[in-house]
């Protein structure tokens, strides 16, 4: 079951990314700008994955603790799926608020052996 889990909940921070950009695009032609959608299409999905990697992931080096990270990547699928829901498209981003918080608290009860290991750092 750890497996499937984890399939989904990757296959749903990848469509978190692209959702970011579709997002960011459709803020450049909601103002008719299509180079603020281009800059923010690069933009939003690069500061989501900065963001995941140094908090969400499960090697991040200052990775949250379990409840807040937890309701961040809750909140972060909901928030990202329901502005895409209300921008571009109602049913991929409702399928990415089930999905997303649906593989993160599923990834929450189902975890992969090692999964909490941090990087060890070198120490001169």
């Amino acid at each position: 079951m750890g497996v499937v889990v984890g399939i989904v909940a990757f296959v749903s921070e990848l469509a978190l990314l692209v959702a970011t950009a579709v997002l960011g695009w459709s803020i450049g032609q909601g103002i008719d700008s299509t180079a603020v959608g281009l800059v923010a299409a690069i933009v939003l999905p690069l500061a989501t994955a900065t963001a995941w990697g140094l908090w969400l992931a499960p090697r991040a080096r200052n990775r949250l603790p379990d409840m807040p990270r937890l309701l961040s990547k809750c909140v972060l699928f909901a928030v990202v799926g329901l502005l895409v829901a209300a921008t571009a498209s109602p049913v991929w981003g409702l399928i990415l608020v089930v999905c997303g918080v649906g593989s993160a608290l599923a990834g929450q009860r189902f975890r992969f052996p090692g999964a909490d290991a941090v990087p060890e750092t070198e120490t001169d």
